[in-house]
């Protein structure tokens, strides 16, 4: 990572892991539609109305902020998108707060842990699974959310505790590119719950990142999730 030349206008545009992952498959699923905009450098706590050259300049520590150069983790950038629509918030309980996500305070926290164990279930051994169940405050309406796990090689998601619900994810089979999977809530009450694969003992635990999106409210979520394995497995 580093930080643009603001001496000039500058486009930097590069393709996320996601993005070169389709662009490899070559089977025309690597299409750009839509693009977004966010502010994840700025704090807007440096934004000074006592500042001693009046009001030109309240801004002035903000707007000589770097800018940083786009990265391919889409894990770690464009968790504040800037919305061309805020009417979702009118008539929410401070519309002039922004929503966010809530119920899954402690995953984010303390992110979710799942375990393989390769005893058990006559020797193809057992995994554990959670529920991701956000819901979303300050926002007048309810709204369904979109669950991005970015290494399906060792876990993979599923809605309402039904495995076959997972489009093909669940298959303990690796990939060359860690994989990743979307799963979108289609109705008030859906679950999103997410699971472990058989992992070995050598790369355990191992790591990845889950996104929590609010499709309504743009509000966005980031959970860590461990695999942990206490037995060797397929590699």
């Amino acid at each position: 990572m580093g930080y643009l030349n603001k001496t000039t206008q500058v486009l930097d545009a590069i393709l996320t892991t996601k993005g070169r992952e389709l662009l490899a498959k070559g089977d025309g699923s690597f299409n750009i539609t839509k693009f977004a905009l966010g502010d994840d450098e700025i704090d807007y706590t440096l934004w000074n109305p006592g500042h001693p050259s009046g009001s030109d300049y309240y801004g002035a520590v903000l707007e000589n902020m770097p800018v940083l150069e786009a990265v391919t983790n889409e894990a770690s950038v464009m968790k504040f998108k800037i919305l061309a629509d805020t009417s979702h918030l009118q008539g929410s309980p401070d519309p002039t707060q922004m929503a966010y996500l809530t119920g899954i305070d402690d995953q984010v926290k303390n992110g979710i842990t799942l375990s393989f164990n390769q005893t058990g279930n006559d020797g193809r051994g057992t995994r554990t699974a959670v529920t991701v169940n956000p819901t979303t405050e300050n926002l007048k309406q309810v709204e369904n959310y979109s669950f991005t796990l970015l290494n399906t090689n060792i876990a993979f998601m599923y809605l309402n505790n039904d495995e076959t619900d997972s489009g093909g994810f669940n298959s303990e089979s690796r990939t060359k590119f860690r994989s990743s999977q979307t799963i979108t809530s289609k109705k008030l009450g859906d679950t999103v719950n997410i699971k472990c694969k058989a992992i070995s003992s050598t790369i355990s635990p191992a790591k990845t990142t889950l996104i929590v999106r609010g499709r309504t409210s743009g509000a966005t979520a980031s959970i860590t999730v461990t695999v942990t394995s206490t037995g060797g497995a397929a590699s």
